[in-house]
């Protein structure tokens, strides 16, 4: 017969390991969830990308007529690739938890990637930007959107606090990618830092919204 002890503990046990399966399947289906959800978001991107003319630039994404924000949170913007650390994602309009656990985000506050200023895009570092970690100087970034395909060139990487003004200033009449994401990478809970990554416009293109005009 069992010691009484040991039933006990055999009863914990149990009941602590069907917990523990509960809360993987909840992870596990919310997972699949956000996953669902990015394929449509990408679907929709790619059938509006392939329906616009070629480098059609919108009037509408210049600084001067951002506000208030032109795409609604949760929907595509744009398509975003760094080929050197085989990134390649989706951005949704907004950087709150429900748009991050779908895709990277784009920064309301700052202009859309191409226009003639500083477009911010964030994302989890073990998820969409988790390639980052190995992102160098000289990489080139793509992004692909319904108004215009821009190249960009990482310019620099730095570390700075998770509320550091800088990362969304300005940089107009320039345009300006910055990426960011929670750092140190292998940080457990919320990270008390952002990695940012800088890109400028590769030699021979030229920003929507500035003395250019389009690319």
């Amino acid at each position: 017969m069992a010691e009484p002890g040991a039933t006990a503990l055999s009863a914990t046990g149990a009941a602590v390991t069907v917990a523990g399966l509960a809360v993987l399947g909840v992870v596990a289906g919310s997972r699949w969830q956000a996953d669902a959800t990015r394929r449509e978001r990408a679907a929709g991107l790619e059938a509006a990308i392939a329906a616009a003319p070629a480098a059609r630039p919108a009037p509408d994404y210049s600084w001067e007529r951002f506000a208030p924000p032109l795409v609604a949170s949760g929907e595509a913007v744009v398509r975003l690739q760094v080929p050197a650390v085989g990134l390649d994602t989706v951005v949704v309009e907004g950087v709150g938890d429900d748009e991050l656990d779908v895709a990277a985000g784009h920064d309301p506050r700052t202009v859309y990637p191409g226009v003639a200023d500083n477009s911010v895009v964030s994302g989890h570092r073990d998820r969409q930007f988790a390639a980052l970690a190995g992102i160098e100087p000289g990489d080139e970034v793509v992004t692909v959107a319904p108004y215009g395909t821009w190249r960009w060139t990482v310019t620099g990487t730095r570390i700075v606090g998770k509320d550091d003004p800088s990362i969304i200033g300005p940089s107009r009449p320039s345009a300006r990618l910055t990426l960011t994401t929670c750092y140190p990478f292998d940080w457990w809970g919320r990270a008390p830092d952002r990695f940012v990554v800088t890109a400028e416009l590769a030699p021979g293109q030229l920003p929507y919204g500035g003395e250019a005009g389009g690319p």
